[in-house]
């Protein structure tokens, strides 16, 4: 005989989808009996059974939910329903099956300029929304950005609010976007949603968080005492974008934006000047070891583009290859001269699409298929094999590894032996492997 699904509430709770902030979210579809038609599923979040015992928090959460049920906005989540049983409290929202911005990037870099932007101002219109109700995000990162596939791309809607990550200042997983003062044990407030917006926006456009650690009390220094970080060159889009994140990500709350929707307003302005030949947007190194760091007038001073970053780059002890990994698909995928595929066609899915044809441009095929070849001919783990297949491919240019036999007709790695190969081109592989190596 088989058991019977378990529920809570009125959700029969079906697969576990994985774990937020705070508490496991199951799929679960409302009790279908007495209904023919078919039933859509909900992401079920339920939270630790502490929490519901706590008068205060629950009376924050009900109150949120509510809030979060009645939004109506087009770039947050809506909440179906909510409650608790049998004293654990649980949210249901929509589920949204296209994936989030974090596996985006994750999986195909750093997307097209326009198409960061464009996401990252939906982001900021669900922030706008949710503060006009009277709502803090407080865990705001990619991970919590779900994209809803339409027809012309994606639609960037926030998830995860407030109280379902529980009481502590930085929830489980948010330290790499945190502000500042959260990590300090100040609650969070629209400042701090403003501030993880920052980082939100430099990570789309880089493909990269803006700080790295691999504990999260380096991250929580990093965030406290490393200047914000600023892209490379002197365009008038580059300067307002440099000038947004040096506001957003500033240390004092009150030196950063007074609202989302001032955020927003400056992104509508910054994609007008996206439209335009802007060459790369590439970061400035951040500060090693050895003294480098980026300031306000690096961006301006580093005018000459990948160039002047990668010989910055091999001075900076201690610049982790992930960093070089996120510059360099920002540098194949926003590079506006070279892009043969609509921003719009960047897939959350893995694969080819629905014509046969790769949603990366080419450089960036190229790049993916290299990077498996050298994986195996140099000895190198993924993330360095991507690296200097990056740079490889942007120095040497697809034209002459196209010539030199690197590459067949479909951008696909041949493997040649690179011993035989133009000197030149080996010797700017020998410079790409030392620069994603050092």
């Amino acid at each position: 005989m088989t058991a019977p699904a378990p529920r809570i509430g009125p959700y029969v709770v079906g697969r576990r989808l994985g774990r937020g902030g705070v508490g496991v979210v199951h799929a679960a579809v409302p009790d279908p009996t007495g209904s023919s038609a078919p039933v859509p599923e909900v992401a079920l979040k339920l939270l630790p059974g502490d929490l519901a015992r706590d008068r205060d928090f629950r009376a924050r959460f009900t109150r949120e939910a509510r809030t979060l049920a009645g939004l109506g906005s087009p770039h947050v989540v809506p909440v179906r329903g909510f409650g608790e049983e049998a004293g654990q409290l649980y949210v249901a929202s929509d589920l949204v099956p296209d994936g989030d911005l974090e596996r985006m990037l994750r999986v195909h870099g750093a997307p097209p300029l326009e198409t960061a932007l464009r996401l990252v101002l939906q982001v900021a219109q669900g922030l706008v929304d949710a503060h006009d109700a009277g709502l803090v995000h407080g865990a705001l990162k990619p991970a919590n950005v779900m994209l809803r596939r339409e027809d012309d791309g994606f639609r960037a809607c926030l998830v995860d609010f407030g109280t379902a990550h529980g009481a502590h200042p930085v929830a489980a997983g948010s330290a790499r976007w945190a502000a500042p003062e959260l990590h300090t044990g100040a609650p969070a407030s629209r400042a701090s949603d403003v501030y993880s917006l920052g980082c939100v926006l430099w990570t789309t456009l880089t493909g990269h968080p803006p700080y790295d650690g691999a504990t999260d009390f380096q991250q929580a220094s990093a965030h406290l005492q490393e200047p914000p970080r600023q892209l490379a060159g002197g365009s008038p889009l580059v300067l307002e974008l440099n000038a947004l994140l040096e506001r957003t990500m500033a240390k004092d709350p009150a030196r950063r934006p007074a609202s989302a929707r001032q955020v927003a307003d400056v992104l509508r302005r910054v994609q007008t000047l996206a439209g335009a030949r802007d060459g790369r947007v590439v970061p400035v190194p951040a500060r090693s070891a050895v003294g480098l760091q980026a300031g306000p007038g690096a961006a301006a001073r580093g005018g000459s583009g990948a160039r002047s970053w990668r010989s910055r780059l091999g001075v900076a002890a201690g610049v982790a290859a992930a960093l070089v990994v996120g510059v360099v698909g920002t540098l194949l995928l926003v590079d506006r001269e070279s892009s043969a595929a609509p921003a719009a066609s960047i897939s959350v899915r893995s694969g080819e699409g629905a014509e046969g044809a790769s949603p990366l441009n080419p450089e960036a095929r190229a790049v993916n298929d290299v990077a498996e070849g050298l994986e195996v001919q140099l000895m190198v783990d993924h993330a360095n094999a991507r690296c200097i297949a990056g740079l490889w491919v942007e120095q040497v240019g697809l034209g002459r590894l196209l010539a030199a036999g690197l590459l067949d007709a479909d951008l696909r790695y041949t493997g040649r032996d690179l011993e035989k190969v133009d000197p030149d081109i080996k010797e700017l592989l020998g410079a790409a492997t030392r620069d994603c190596l050092a």
